[in-house]
């Protein structure tokens, strides 16, 4: 492919090996233009979950061999294939187990993840449970990349996450962007800024430079909030996917049949996956599954040993018991960062023996 100046933006090109595709571009001050954009693409398809926060470490099999079995899905269809998370994969779950990094700071969530081949996410409110510095500690110990569109300059996720990315396969060009929660995150303004107002200079700059392009956003779904995936959806094309989450609701319905729809929205907890493609010329299809749907295998020896690793890790820390609903219930949503409320701070002192 040949290059191509469009828009005010620069990219840097990562290599990529195992995956369909060969490179992703990231905005760089010392990079250069994108590739010029294929003009005979190929159907792309989009596997995406949300909410999962961290059930990945029930006690259930069949929760906890969810992101190999998506992967065996992955491999099963034809053509190119990416694999979505929509954020809130920590938090507002049992804190003996969740939101646990190893002592290298990393998640095991994340490494979960990145052994079943997840390729891109955005973060959600509850990711930011334990405060940005936390967060940005395992962001940056995870090799998956993930994306932010709003961030604030100073945001100490500025340096882990990417403003936008942009696969490049060898027939098309797909980007990705992504908007984090503002309405229920302490001090928002400071982290991100207007999600309405940050995403649509990347919408104008993609637009015309890649073959299909993707928001996943953890704004919800929700007339009640100032900012959410309705508003979004009325200004983005009609050939833009938005994947939301952050209201657990199944959108569309669970049904065994292509929907023509621009928007997907995965539940919550490993219950639910979606299933969107793309095809050139064409509207946005999707459509939500059961889990139950996906190919029946144990979790794999990695699966095992990172679990085994958390749990042992758990046992060494003292296990916290309380009622959590009680406790959810005492936090106002506007308070949940740790230093904030001293019931979340006594508790998170339990877990990392502060």
């Amino acid at each position: 492919m040949g290059e191509q100046e469009i828009g005010s933006l620069l990219w840097s090109k990562v290599a990529v090996e195992g995956k369909s595709y060969s490179a992703i571009w990231r905005p760089s001050d010392e990079g250069g233009p994108l590739p010029e954009k294929p003009s005979d693409p190929t159907p792309l398809n989009i596997l995406y979950f949300c909410d999962a926060h961290g059930n990945l470490f029930s006690e259930s099999e069949e929760i906890a061999s969810f992101p190999a079995r998506l992967q065996a899905q992955r491999e099963s269809i034809e053509g190119d294939v990416l694999m979505l998370a929509g954020g809130d994969d920590h938090g507002a779950g049992n804190p003996s187990d969740v939101f646990m990094p190893t002592d290298s700071g990393k998640s095991p969530s994340y490494d979960l993840y990145e052994a079943a081949g997840l390729d891109v996410f955005t973060i959600g409110n509850h990711d930011l449970d334990w405060g940005p510095d936390r967060l940005a500690t395992i962001l940056g110990a995870s090799s998956i990349p993930s994306v932010i569109s709003n961030n604030q300059k100073s945001s100490p996720l500025c340096s882990v996450t990417n403003e936008a990315l942009v696969f490049e396969y060898d027939d098309k060009l797909v980007g990705v962007l992504g908007l984090a929660n503002y309405s229920d995150v302490l001090e928002a303004q400071l982290l991100f800024e207007d999600p309405s107002e940050a995403l649509f200079p990347y919408l104008e700059e993609l637009s015309e430079s890649v073959n299909c392009l993707i928001v996943i956003s953890h704004l919800g779904y929700q007339d009640q909030l100032p900012i959410d995936d309705h508003g979004i959806l009325k200004q983005v094309p009609t050939d833009t996917l938005v994947c939301g989450s952050h209201s657990h609701l199944t959108i569309p319905p669970i049904e065994n049949q292509w929907l023509p729809t621009n928007y997907l929205q995965s539940s919550s907890q490993f219950k639910v996956y979606g299933h969107a493609q793309w095809k050139p010329g064409q509207s946005w299809t999707a459509k939500n599954l059961s889990t139950e749907v996906l190919p029946a295998i144990s979790p794999t020896s990695t699966d095992l040993s990172i679990r085994d690793s958390l749990r042992d890790e758990v046992d060494r820390r003292g296990t916290v018991v309380f009622d959590h609903n009680s406790f959810r219930l005492e936090i106002n949503t506007g308070q949940r960062y740790r230093e904030e409320n001293p019931r979340l701070n006594w508790s998170c002192d339990q877990l990392w023996g502060l």
